[in-house]
């Protein structure tokens, strides 16, 4: 299988084993630099702070805030992001009308995962997507507002 160089993605998922699973998938048939997130908060938080990436691969289902609510956040913060769905989750509809570039259910082969990567615009970019150039301390102090209002609310 051929690798595409140096990528960076943000694995988003609260199951450890499938971290685990995804990270060494990534790792060993994209050459990827994989950077893990437990949840959506702290997903959001390593966008807001500038961390780069070329792609950033969700669950829709995990406690806190899920991938439906990092989805449309990642979309306000950094639109030019790609952004795939990884999941085991039967409410794959409503990722209708957000900024999804692919969405593959946990059930199929992994293979399936590695082609929707394989088959995006980055494949050939060498350097991390920037997001709109630089992350503005606005948009740091917005993702965080977002996070204290959650953590307020439980």
């Amino acid at each position: 299988m051929t690798r595409m160089g140096p990528v960076r993605v943000l694995l988003v998922d609260d199951d450890p084993l499938l971290l685990r699973t995804g990270s060494r998938l990534l790792r060993r048939f994209l050459g990827a630099e994989v950077v893990t997130a437990s949840d959506g908060e702290e997903a959001l938080r390593r966008v807001a702070r500038g961390e780069r990436f070329h792609l950033v691969i969700t669950d829709l289902e995990m406690p806190g805030m899920d991938g439906f609510e990092l989805l449309d956040h990642l979309a306000e913060l950094a639109p030019d992001l790609l952004v795939g769905v990884w999941t085991g989750c039967d409410r794959v509809e409503l990722v209708e009308g957000r900024a999804v570039d692919f969405v593959v259910r946990k059930t199929h082969p992994n293979g399936d995962l590695i082609d929707a990567i394989r088959a995006l615009p980055f494949a050939a970019a060498t350097q991390p997507a920037r997001i709109s150039g630089v992350v503005r301390r606005s948009a740091i102090q917005a993702a965080d507002a977002v996070l204290q209002k959650k953590a307020a609310t439980q």
